[in-house]
């Protein structure tokens, strides 16, 4: 998988070809750059607590700690689906190989920040 930035964001090409609802991907862009700030991670991690306490009564105190969400899967998918506009079947139904880099991706951004 390469990784590029482009005027877009961060853009991560996909293994092979991968047809979602009748349209063809090559690739996944998420909508962030070296311009991300702190102020729109947290406002991305508040979205996906606000969502959680809808969906999930048992909200761990873990959850309310911006680091862990670097390493939470559930926050990596909701950040995923965020940036990219794409819903979470979209990347439900990749091959496992580019699932777990276009979510690694993700998470390096997020780790080389801190």
């Amino acid at each position: 998988m390469s990784i590029s930035t482009t005027k877009e964001g961060l853009t991560a090409s996909l293994s092979r070809p991968y047809t979602f609802e009748g349209q063809e991907y090559t690739s996944v862009t998420f909508n962030i750059d070296d311009n991300f700030t702190g102020g729109q991670f947290k406002q991305l991690y508040r979205k996906y607590i606000a969502l959680r306490k809808q969906t999930d009564a048992q909200s761990l105190v873990m959850d309310r700690m911006l680091v862990t969400a670097i390493i939470n899967n559930e926050f990596i998918d909701f950040a995923m689906c965020e940036l990219s506009h794409l819903p979470l079947e979209f990347f439900n139904g990749l091959p496992f190989k580019d699932y777990i880099a276009l979510s690694g991706t993700l998470q390096n951004f997020f780790t080389d920040s801190v």
